[in-house]
């Protein structure tokens, strides 16, 4: 879970071995990621509906390979008393800076849990 919800959902995929750009990554990690981020989907679909995905791969400050997953909604989605809503929907996501708190991001945990 991204403790930055840039979108309700928002998740990171984290090399588990120390590697910055994505060409260093073998075939069979090549594979593994694959396999990981059409699980996500399949999850984040399960429980918020998204309308789109946007599969990100900056490193601009952050020099360990990682990948942000990030669930594009056209209308708002409500979790956990608040409303998210992605008012750039279509266009590049607008990033936050606020970062969630540990309690809003453990259930966010329990509920992705149950669509495993």
């Amino acid at each position: 879970i991204c403790p930055y919800q840039h979108t309700l959902g928002t998740l990171v995929v984290v090399s588990k071995t120390h590697k910055e750009l994505f060409p260093e990554l073998s075939q069979e990690e090549i594979i593994e990621l694959r396999k990981i981020v059409i699980d996500a989907y399949v999850l984040l679909g399960k429980q918020f509906f998204p309308d789109w995905f946007n599969l990100q791969q900056n490193g601009n400050w952050e020099h360990h390979l990682h990948f942000q997953i990030i669930p594009r909604y056209k209308d708002s989605r409500t979790f956990e008393g608040r409303e998210f809503l992605d008012r750039h929907f279509a266009q590049p996501v607008e990033y936050t800076k606020q970062q969630e708190d540990f309690v809003f991001l453990e259930r966010m945990t329990a509920l992705l849990k149950t669509s495993l």
